[in-house]
């Protein structure tokens, strides 16, 4: 007789050991999914229309409203976006170790809100405004005044960005089977297509608002939108899941780091026993036991179990500061595995950069009209994300399942796979855009920058187009990454290692700029008259460097191995 297969009993809680808003284990039912999800995109189309209205228009309200130097502008719009990203690591650090993701997106999101009020204060009320006549009669208390309100809607907008992707994610729980997972993976697709559908709507309508209108009203209609969706977003509270908050992840790794050295002496061999730990404390802990692996083994001797005792459980009573288990020593190997691929990252988003600076200054000087409408500077970046918006429902829809069949990969490709398709395509679009500058600036002949060039703005759709497929590779390939690799504890802290990157770049990218200045001098590639600059040399530095960053890339893509308990066959 053929003996019956055990099937476990069915429970409506959910396996990934999040909570709901109660504190209790939460329903897979009631809480999270789809449902879930769409109040956290909602926060985000609030979030991105007040940033990327500010944002995309900004290098136009310095060089405009303010008189200020084309290189001058670029360089503050790159500082401003690099504090922007590089704040999203001190947001994600509070999620992770004290207030959780959702209270943390309340906390910096009503930080971003109060700061959009004085942003609009400042640009609407003309005692408020930092300068007169174009730039003319800029008086400093204003502009200090301006300067403080866009840096703290940077802090405010940066601090809630890793936590609001990695909260969506948690809304799914993977344990659930391959259809939680793909819905999961597809999740941070749709994210991007709302970030970038929203984006189109800041640099189309806002931007026209704030150029025929005022901008004030420019600032003032998104300011509103974010305040209300915020507010949605908060009493939604009981649809959604929470993971645990497990206090300072960084005194983890900065346990395994000291008993590793204080181990430093003892030879690891086979006969060495490492402690694996109580299960049940991992359990409390929201951990996932993990297997040991051979990557960085000098890692291995903070689990060293000392020879005077013989078993495991002699070990209860060993202070954590001597002793640490297997699981939390590959869990600080999983954050020293993804580093080098953090850094690699750089230079791609070094030169997606110019798109909010660089890239507006070219369309500002060439033909913009469409018929009887004249689009404005800052709008041509929609050229960018129409791509994301009209390619990555394809990608998710077709491609992912079409490709599927072959490598039978639940995402179709690996997360590094497609991390690396999309810089391969970055240096196409920066070669392009290298190409095109050149054909402007043979157009111009010299002329200066107020004289219209006589060439349509849709030449420069190959670069942002190009650049925009590069991104849905790259960009989303590595929020995806960053989030599943590093330790569940610390995904608000991963999301941030992918904007952190973004950020640094912008700072580089100023650098970068103003070394480049100083060494072309008297005639900068970058200087004030576009039309008798150089910008298409620096556009192939930038596409030299994304080359170069490839086959770093690649190098490091083979020896990287994917966390262990990973459910993806994540073979490169």
């Amino acid at each position: 007789m053929k003996e019956a297969q055990h099937v476990p009993p069915y429970s409506p809680l959910v396996q990934n050991g999040t909570f709901d808003w109660k504190n209790k284990p939460a329903n897979k039912h009631s809480t999270g999914g789809i449902r879930a999800c769409g109040f956290v995109l909602g926060e985000l189309v609030g979030d991105r229309l007040a940033f990327d209205g500010v944002s995309a228009s900004l290098v136009t309200y310095l060089t405009t409203q303010m008189g200020q130097a084309t290189a001058s502008a670029s360089v503050k719009v790159n500082q401003w976006n690099g504090t922007a990203f590089l704040t999203s690591v001190l947001g994600g650090f509070v999620a992770d170790a004290y207030l959780g993701r959702f209270h943390t997106i309340l906390l910096f999101s009503s930080t971003f809100l109060l700061a959009m009020i004085l942003l609009t204060l400042e640009v609407s009320v003309e005692q408020m405004k930092p300068c007169k006549g174009g730039g003319d009669e800029c008086r400093a208390l204003q502009e200090g005044f301006f300067y403080v309100a866009i840096y703290l809607a940077a802090v405010g907008a940066g601090g809630s960005k890793p936590c609001a992707s990695a909260f969506g994610g948690d809304q799914f729980d993977e344990r659930e089977g391959v259809h939680e997972r793909q819905r999961k993976a597809s999740f941070f697709n749709w994210w991007f297509v709302v970030q970038s559908s929203t984006n189109v709507i800041a640099v189309t309508l806002l931007v026209a608002l704030q150029q025929s209108i005022g901008w004030g009203w420019g600032y003032g209609v998104p300011t509103v939108l974010l305040c209300l969706l915020l507010f949605l977003f908060a009493i939604a509270a009981p649809f959604y899941r929470y993971s645990p908050v497990l206090g300072s992840p960084l005194t983890q790794v900065a346990r395994v780091l000291v008993v590793a050295l204080r181990n430093s002496r003892t030879t690891l061999n086979d006969h060495c026993v490492l402690y694996e730990g109580d299960e049940i404390d991992l359990v409390k802990q929201g951990k996932v036991k993990m297997l040991h692996t051979n990557q960085f083994r000098c890692l291995d001797k903070a689990a060293i179990i000392p020879k005077k005792e013989k078993f495991e459980h002699e070990t209860q009573g060993m202070s954590r500061w001597r002793l640490c288990s297997v699981t939390e020593v590959e869990e600080v190997k999983l954050i020293v595995r993804t580093l080098p691929i953090w850094l690699s990252l750089i230079p791609f988003s070094l030169a997606t950069a110019q798109t909010h600076s660089l890239f507006i200054k070219q369309g500002s000087t060439v033909n913009r009209r469409v018929g009887t409408i004249e689009i404005p500077p800052a709008s041509v970046a929609m050229f960018l994300n129409l791509t994301m918006v009209l390619f990555l429902p394809l990608y998710d829809r077709v491609l992912v399942p079409a490709v599927r069949k072959y490598t039978h990969i639940e995402r179709g490709i690996t997360l590094l796979q497609r991390i690396g398709v999309g810089i391969f395509i970055g240096i196409v679009g920066m070669a392009t855009a290298a190409l095109v500058e050149r054909k402007r600036l043979n157009l111009a002949g010299g002329r200066p920058q107020s004289i219209e060039v006589q060439m349509s703005i849709f030449w420069l759709l190959p670069q942002y187009a190009i650049l925009g497929l590069a991104q849905s590779f790259t960009s989303i390939g590595r929020l995806e990454f960053f989030y599943e690799q590093v330790p569940n504890s610390l995904r608000s802290l991963g999301t941030s290692m992918y904007l952190s990157s973004v950020g640094i770049a912008n700072f580089l990218s100023s650098a970068l700029i103003a070394i480049i200045n100083r060494s072309t001098e008297p005639h900068p590639w970058i200087g004030r008259n576009l039309n008798s600059s150089h910008v298409d040399y620096f556009y192939w530095l930038l596409s030299a460097l994304l080359f170069f960053e490839l086959w770093a890339f690649l190098a490091l893509s083979f020896w990287y191995r994917y966390k262990p308990n990973h459910h993806l066959d994540a073979t490169l």
